[in-house]
């Protein structure tokens, strides 16, 4: 059975595996945009097996932003431990940034409401994917610094 991690390795680690779940999950959206670009996007009565799984990875991606994977594993101590003052600011910068993105998208989908510019059927994945990418780069940038 292979050894638990110490906090230490953890936290030493945390940020180059959202980097990396970061830039795994954009080329992910913008394939399932391509793939959502010639149906009528997330409003189809039986949903695509890609846009389901699309919805499980942001939901996993946003666990390793927001959350502390393994919170099965760790005590409450060592929690505690892992979500230190450095942790939230850095999960505070990353929400500001997601939510800056978010209301750039959302701006851009009033403007489709107006008639000023009709939004494509795969603008609900690209924005929220758009966002959760904003949130995973400052977070893991943030995170590598502080850990560096």
């Amino acid at each position: 059975m292979k050894k638990r991690q110490t906090i230490e390795e953890y936290t030493a680690r945390r940020g180059r595996v959202v980097l990396l779940m970061t830039l795994a999950f954009t080329c992910f959206s913008v394939s399932a945009c391509l793939a959502t670009r010639h149906t009528s996007g997330l409003n189809e009565p039986n949903i695509s097996a890609q846009a389901l799984t699309w919805c499980v990875y942001a939901l996993a991606l946003s666990i390793w932003i927001y959350g502390t994977p393994g919170w099965l594993s760790w005590t409450r101590a060592e929690r505690r431990i892992l979500n230190d003052e450095f942790t939230k600011a850095n999960r505070a910068n990353a929400t500001r940034w997601a939510f800056g993105v978010f209301c750039a998208s959302g701006f851009l989908q009033c403007l489709s409401a107006f008639h000023a510019w009709t939004a494509p059927v795969w603008w609900p994945i690209a924005s929220v994917s758009a966002a959760l990418v904003a949130a995973g780069i400052s977070f893991a940038i943030a995170d590598m610094r502080a850990n560096a």
